[in-house]
């Protein structure tokens, strides 16, 4: 609120002479304080939680990463007509640490020459490099996978060379990619309680 002085239409009894008015003017310093304060309580409140699912965010955020890199795959290799690999690192969990990690190749060094190296079903030096090494984020390992020789290899015509699985965790919480055979990926998220493998969207 501001206070100025200005001419104010009074009473008719009264003449027009100067009076203090007052002008609504933006906030007053007691409006911005409240404000404020409210705005800290709110944060002191809710930024706990937030922290709190950070780390799921993070972990569910990698494997929804992985499941869209294993449509690129699939998607590479039926355009490119041979083998695409997502050849994988995994490593035991380590708690704040960003262990494993996976990268995607053709499995074909595009010289015209049927090499040693082509369609050996692994990554060769030389052959084309569609995603270089990504590694977990804070907090968040790639343990373990089903895949032979951890290799995800799609043929020519976007199937799989086998199912399988390849496991998530930080430190409370145990996630899983199942992939069939034709590529299709599930999400599961162990629930200790119940000792089941249950949906996780």
């Amino acid at each position: 609120m501001i206070w100025v002085w200005c001419a104010c239409a009074c009473p008719k009894q009264l003449s027009l002479r100067t009076k203090v008015c007052l002008l609504d003017n933006g906030f007053s310093l007691v409006e911005l304080v409240l404000a404020m304060a409210i705005a800290g309580i709110l944060a002191a409140v809710v930024a706990p939680s937030l922290f709190a699912a950070l780390p799921n965010y993070r972990l569910k955020s990698a494997a929804h990463d992985l499941q869209r890199h294993v449509q690129l795959a699939r998607l590479e290799a039926i355009k490119r007509g041979t083998q695409v690999i997502i050849e994988f690192t995994p490593g035991a969990h380590v708690s704040s640490g960003r262990v494993g990690s996976y990268t995607l190749c053709v499995d074909d060094n595009l010289d015209a020459v049927v090499d040693a190296t082509d369609n050996n079903s692994q990554c060769d030096a030389g052959e084309p490099v569609l995603l270089r090494p990504l590694t977990m984020p804070n907090n968040v390992s790639l343990t373990a996978t089903t895949f032979g020789g951890n290799r995800m290899v799609f043929s020519p015509r976007g199937m799989l060379n086998a199912g399988g699985t390849v496991n998530f965790q930080n430190d409370t919480i145990l996630g899983q990619m199942t992939l069939s055979i034709v590529g299709r990926a599930r999400l599961q998220v162990w629930v200790p309680a119940s000792a089941t493998w249950e949906a996780w969207d």
